[in-house]
């Protein structure tokens, strides 16, 4: 079994986030962030040691965004529909 998270990929990971500045890590209790730290090392181990896994992930987020980009197209609709029905308004009057 191989751990993604003692790996040198943990050294590339630290180091990205002292390149970064995170005003939500920031303001975040650290209890908190070390918990968001945990559980995405789980996860990371997760897929390295089970590739099968990524491909899964990916359809479940293609589908998130199809989901996503029916609720955009939704409100989009409205909000033409509502710029149309006030033009025809005005039109009459």
């Amino acid at each position: 079994m191989h751990i993604f998270f003692g790996t040198n990929c943990e050294a590339i990971f630290k180091n990205l986030q002292v390149m970064e500045k995170d005003i939500v890590r920031e303001n975040t209790p650290p209890d908190i962030n070390q918990k968001v730290d945990t559980e995405m090392h789980q996860h990371l181990n997760q897929y390295y040691n089970d590739p099968s896994k990524i491909d899964r992930r990916l359809c479940e987020l293609d589908h998130e965004w199809d989901i996503e980009r029916v609720l955009e197209l939704n409100a989009a609709v409205l909000s033409l529909m509502g710029l149309l029905n006030k033009h025809f308004q005005r039109a009459k009057i």
